[in-house]
């Protein structure tokens, strides 16, 4: 019996395999004329005008790409051929003869415009067609690196810099925005923690991407953690199992069901993820904490359960905050409600966020000294 196959195919025929004016040989720009030439191209051009490519043009700007946006337009194209061609050549032959198999290829997943997410050097394939799939389950890679994109203003204002929390919020988004754009079940591939390029390698915010993005629906988990030059250590695997335990323990029941409708704001400094199972309403908060504070200090209050972030006060009734006895990050608040429950957003003005630090300096002078000085009450 065969219960999952999980293939990496990552040749593919998108203007980085086939070759662009500006990162390989300028002669590689016959491989577009060797496509064009060729008869089969007429009904393949059909397509490309379907999904937004010019009539008129040939594909020479593919080749060119920059300040272009036909390279996009072709790489969906290419990149649903490729994925018919290993359902009919590969996933077809082995559902043959194993009918309930769970099937998969590296990076094959939805996307829309609607959940405008791009690629982690900027591009923006979400524009043009909706992605596809190989068998049974759509993938992505989050593997935690931030390119190009951090040139790029998401939120319309600031640059995206290259932070664990921002790190952490942008892969959380490619996968929700996959999960959104479509009802394929979706399994991510996480790295282990000490990957090089994984921005979240030294922070909690790793645990954090695991939690909120199977609350926010993800199937299954494919763990890369390979013993070569990439190498994972037994520490990285234990925290992957430490950080799925926790999750089924509060949240891993049969019937559970996500309630994760949208991206988190680009602008946003936290996290929300939500999910209905076992007959509660289970949320995951994580705020992004400054230098010396304790996620403790975000909570305000617990009847009703409050928690804070440096913009926003949410509130949750008839909610309790659930405390692991060997939490796997010190960057998150679990908060359990009774039944199909909600949450209140309250926007924090600038003076409570003055009145807040006051409060939270006058905490620490009592602490260290145990007084408050009259001048911080004039």
């Amino acid at each position: 019996i065969i219960d999952v196959v999980v293939l990496d195919f990552e040749g593919n025929m998108s203007n980085w395999v086939l070759g662009n004016r500006w990162q390989t040989p300028v002669y590689e720009e016959s491989n577009y004329y060797a496509i064009e030439s060729d008869p089969r191209f007429a009904e393949a051009k059909q397509e490309l005008i379907a999904l937004g490519y010019p009539a008129t043009d040939s594909l020479r700007p593919v080749w060119e790409w920059i300040g272009k946006e036909h390279y996009l337009i072709w790489n969906e194209f290419v990149g649903r051929r490729v994925a018919d061609y290993l359902n009919e050549a590969v996933y077809g032959p082995i559902k043959k003869y194993y009918p309930d198999v769970k099937f998969s290829n590296y990076n094959y997943a939805y996307h829309s415009s609607a959940y405008p997410v791009p690629d982690f050097h900027g591009h923006k394939g979400y524009k043009y067609g909706t992605g596809a799939h190989v068998g049974t389950h759509q993938t992505a890679s989050l593997y935690g690196e931030l390119g190009q994109v951090t040139k790029q203003k998401l939120d319309g204002v600031n640059l995206y810099a290259a932070t664990p929390f921002n790190s952490f919020r942008f892969e959380l988004n490619k996968a929700r925005a996959s999960m959104l754009s479509s009802l394929v079940p979706y399994t991510p591939w996480f790295p282990n923690k000490e990957y090089w390029q994984n921005l979240m390698n030294q922070s909690n915010f790793y645990q954090e991407m695991i939690l909120h993005t199977l609350l926010s629906g993800a199937d299954n988990i494919l763990f890369w953690n390979p013993k070569t030059s990439e190498s994972s250590t037994p520490a990285s695997d234990k925290i992957m199992n430490d950080t799925i335990a926790e999750f089924n323990a509060i949240a891993g029941f049969s019937d559970k069901r996500t309630i994760v409708t949208e991206l988190v704001p680009w602008g946003s400094d936290y996290a929300l993820s939500g999910m209905q199972t076992g007959g509660k309403t289970v949320w995951r908060f994580t705020p992004v904490l400054e230098t010396g504070e304790t996620i403790q200090a975000m909570i305000i209050t617990e009847n009703p359960v409050t928690v804070k972030s440096k913009s926003q006060q949410l509130v949750f009734e008839n909610a309790t905050i659930h405390r692991p006895q060997a939490p796997v990050s010190a960057q998150g608040i679990w908060i359990v409600q009774e039944g199909n429950a909600g949450h209140t957003i309250r926007e924090r003005s600038i003076i409570d966020y003055i009145i807040a630090r006051i409060i939270d300096q006058a905490a620490l002078i009592r602490f260290a000294f145990g007084f408050i000085p009259n001048s911080l009450f004039w």
